[in-house]
């Protein structure tokens, strides 16, 4: 209960309007198909769950010019979809636990798995890591939980249906590619390389 007032209150001091303007720190989702996929959210929030903060379109004034929406804190039955799909959007739905047992099983039961996130002791933190099903993992990192990346800093990548392909960052039956040079066997016999890849 502590942490969702919390998150609730951050949420709250969040500026939504034109993101060219230095004050503002969020401006509209990407495009119309998130805009749907935002009010198809909300709506089934408003069926089967409870929005904290949010769960509304801005449309009036100037953010009626674009695709704007409000950040949501909801929570879910974690058996929803909402808990299995990729939403790209600003809502952060929460779930309490009983246990670090529980949070991880929860976790794990999904075939998404790009970034997970944990704070908590240096015990915990091993056991998270230890049995946590994600690409690319956080502890106790003060900047925030999850992101995507830190360019430059990390490996990204996804593990279950999360990045994986052939365009993948990392993982995947084409990973190799990505870390090598295919030379003509032309060039690697003139050259005297032996045959496979240059990396």
């Amino acid at each position: 209960d502590e942490l969702r007032e919390r998150l609730v209150a951050l949420t709250e001091a969040i500026r939504v309007s034109d993101p060219t303007l230095r004050e503002n720190w969020m401006g509209p989702v990407i495009n119309r198909a998130a805009h749907e996929r935002y009010r198809k959210a909300i709506a089934a929030i408003g069926e089967s769950g409870q929005a904290h903060i949010g769960a509304r379109l801005l449309d009036a004034g100037e953010l009626s010019h674009g695709w704007f929406v409000a950040p949501t804190i909801a929570s879910l039955p974690h058996a929803h979809e909402l808990w299995h799909e990729e939403q790209f959007l600003p809502l952060l739905l929460v779930h309490p636990v009983d246990g670090l047992d529980e949070a991880l099983a929860l976790a794990n039961d999904s075939n998404l798995a790009l970034a997970a996130g944990f704070y908590g002791s240096e015990a915990e933190s091993r056991v998270f890591l230890d049995r946590i099903e994600a690409g690319v993992t956080y502890v106790n990192r003060p900047q925030g939980a999850t992101t995507g990346a830190w360019p430059g800093y990390q490996p990204f990548g996804g593990w279950k249906r999360s990045s994986v392909g052939p365009g993948a960052k990392a993982g995947g039956p084409n990973y190799l590619h990505v870390l090598s040079r295919w030379e003509p066997e032309a060039s690697r016999a003139a050259a005297g390389s032996v045959t496979g890849p240059a990396l």
